[in-house]
């Protein structure tokens, strides 16, 4: 997947909604749209927006997992919380 990528193919899509967000290897995306191909078995396109969060856009080799951040993976995240980031340092 290059950087310019938008679209990736997946086997199956049904567990991935428009508007969640997917992580592949240290990037989060916002799913934006999807096709499901019912045409073609094991074959859906997800449209992304990349580099979310202030995640950096970068090549991904083919077969990478697509992680699914789920709601229960949001409620682990603490109001307020920096992540150790105070924008002081870098």
């Amino acid at each position: 997947m290059s950087e310019s990528t938008t679209e990736v193919t997946v086997a199956q899509s049904a567990n991935i909604s428009i508007n969640s967000y997917v992580t592949i290897d240290n990037e989060t995306m916002k799913v934006v749209d999807k096709i499901d191909k019912t045409d073609v078995i094991n074959q859906d396109t997800l449209v992304l927006a990349r580099g979310q969060y202030g995640t950096r856009i970068t090549t991904h080799v083919s077969g990478t997992p697509i992680e699914l951040i789920t709601e229960a993976d949001n409620a682990l995240i603490q109001p307020g919380d920096d992540f150790g980031f105070d924008g002081n340092s870098f």
